[in-house]
């Protein structure tokens, strides 16, 4: 199961109503303003933590949170489902 469907998402994207797509934008850049580029330590980190992941046998390294993630949330539908 994955987190993102492409299709899905661009049906409901398309079918947005135009000021809805100009509020969004508008956010989008109002945030932006905020963003700071990532710096040398996030990146050092990140590639630590990937390598040390891949060393103890987790083989999608870092990508391996957002599997467990959509791991979660089926286990919890299936839950509420059951219920």
């Amino acid at each position: 199961m994955s987190a993102h469907n492409g299709d899905a998402s661009r049906r409901v994207y398309e079918a947005l109503d135009k000021g809805i797509l100009r509020d969004m934008q508008a956010a989008r850049e109002f945030w932006k303003q905020f963003e700071t580029p990532k710096n040398i330590v996030a990146t050092v980190s990140e590639n630590v933590n990937n390598k040390y992941l891949e060393t103890v046998n987790v083989e999608d390294g870092v990508h391996s949170y957002g599997r467990m993630v959509d791991l979660l949330l089926a286990y919890r539908r299936a839950e509420k489902e059951a219920n």
